[in-house]
């Protein structure tokens, strides 16, 4: 959800993460598929007859609807490969496709990716290690298929399907190498994406294990400058994720010394990723903790580092903020079909902030926000929204670890989102009253989005 809470939209083109590999790389992430288990997976009899991928590259089209490709790849146990589906970015039409990793035979299904995290869109990519020697079978489609509607499909559903082989002499690829157990012997230096690459310059993709159900494993990274907020995104795993037969446990950002915990998230509450305030040309370090739990036979996970020089909107008018009448006043930003405001700040024990923005009538007011999900210290955010700031809130809630706060009709929405009775002012409120004495940041941010209902 980071795309709504955040106003760095320009900083996410697919375009310019061809600068990391020779080709594309994103991460993603789906919803859960339930497939029948009284019927044969299709996928048994049509991974037996699978197009061989010729060097890693192929090519095919959804027709008819309800279609699917199926493409075999060589692999070897132990090497990482990076899977995606390109399509026709400027056809309205194009396929909007599910990528899945099977066993040579068809009988497991791997992996799976929908629609890339790190970019929205409609294409489909993974990282996958692999766990044994043989083949790989490779299927396209339209996600209608997948989730069970009406299905489509036709002759513009075109893609181009590649597998390549990661090599981690590459710039911006990291291998977890070992010995990296402690906050006193991290891993470093990590190797980045080179500058003039664009906005995704110095960013870096790890790729780990772990060894145990004890395994901790601690990297070194660095701002460049400018920095003013950093992410590092989780890919999910399992076989509807990258393949990783663990999720990631607490994953925190240390001070460059181990001795002051900036952010914390406990990855299996289901946040996808750490976002944070940064200090430009400095040095953190990533701990990431295997989960108390069996790891399965292939527990690997991936990471990826994202410095940003962009942030939203921070409150400028602290501490006269904390009433209605001298709240800050949100800058708007048009888009297509809305207008949108990206907001931040911090929160103490006695500390309130308010924030103002136009409505008109009828209009539709969707909210994001994000702290402690986002990886702070702040452990119920109250969010709070109002058209008369002296009667009561047109809706109000405070923030959990298990769910973004999210008032929209976008599924997975926590609320409806608000309609607008009157056209004038509307305010934004945020508090907290609850906070954990072992993290140290205290920010929050929000995304505020008005529609005109039409």
């Amino acid at each position: 959800m980071h795309e709504r809470i955040v106003g760095l939209l320009d900083l996410r083109s697919g375009v310019l993460l061809a600068a990391l590999f020779c080709s594309t790389l994103h991460a993603g992430s789906s919803e859960r598929i339930f497939r029948s288990g009284f019927e044969e997976p299709a996928s048994i009899q049509a991974c037996s007859a699978a197009t061989p991928l010729a060097n890693g590259l192929g090519k095919g089209v959804i027709d008819p609807a309800g279609d699917v490709d199926y493409f075999a790849i060589d692999v070897v146990a132990g090497e990482w490969i990076f899977v995606d589906v390109s399509t026709n970015e400027l056809n309205p039409e194009r396929l909007d496709s599910v990528l899945t990793v099977y066993s040579g035979d068809g009988t497991q299904q791997l992996a799976r990716n929908d629609d890339a995290i790190l970019l929205g869109g409609t294409d489909s990519q993974l990282i996958h290690r692999v766990e044994q020697t043989g083949t790989v079978c490779l299927g396209v489609e339209d996600w209608t298929t997948v989730f069970g509607i009406t299905p489509e499909g036709g002759p513009d559903f075109t893609y181009t399907l590649g597998a390549t082989r990661l090599s981690f002499d590459d710039p911006g690829l990291n291998l977890d190498v070992g010995g990296n157990d402690s906050t006193a012997m991290p891993q470093t230096p990590l190797s980045y994406v080179p500058a003039f690459s664009g906005p995704l310059e110095h960013s870096a993709y790890i790729a780990g294990d772990f060894s145990s159900v004890s395994d901790v494993d601690v990297y070194e990274i660095v701002t460049p400058d400018p920095a003013l907020r950093m992410e590092v995104l989780f890919h999910p795993s399992g076989d509807e994720g990258n393949g990783g037969t663990t999720p990631l446990g607490i994953v925190e950002i240390l001070d460059s010394t181990g001795s002051t915990i900036i952010g914390r998230l406990d990855a299996t509450n289901g946040a996808d990723g750490l976002s944070l305030p940064a200090n430009a040309s400095s040095t953190y370090l990533l701990r990431v903790d295997s989960p108390p739990q069996a790891l399965g036979s292939n527990p690997f996970y991936v990471l990826h580092f994202l410095p940003f020089a962009g942030e939203n909107q921070q409150e400028a008018n602290e501490p006269d903020n904390g009433a209605a009448v001298s709240a800050e006043a949100a800058s708007p930003i048009k888009g297509p079909s809305q207008i949108s405001h990206f907001i931040g700040g911090t929160l103490d024990a006695s500390d309130v902030d308010w924030w103002s923005f136009q409505a008109g009538a009828g209009h539709t007011i969707s909210v994001f926000c994000a702290s402690q999900r986002n990886g702070s210290g702040v452990l119920d955010l109250t969010v709070a929204l109002y058209g008369n700031p002296v009667s009561p809130p047109l809706q109000q809630a405070v923030e959990t670890p298990f769910a973004d706060l999210a008032w929209s009709s976008l599924p997975g929405s926590t609320m409806p989102p608000v309609q607008a009775s009157f056209a004038g002012i509307h305010y934004l409120q945020l508090s907290a009253s609850a906070f954990s004495p072992e993290v140290a940041d205290r920010h929050y941010q929000c995304g505020i989005h008005v529609a005109d209902g039409s």
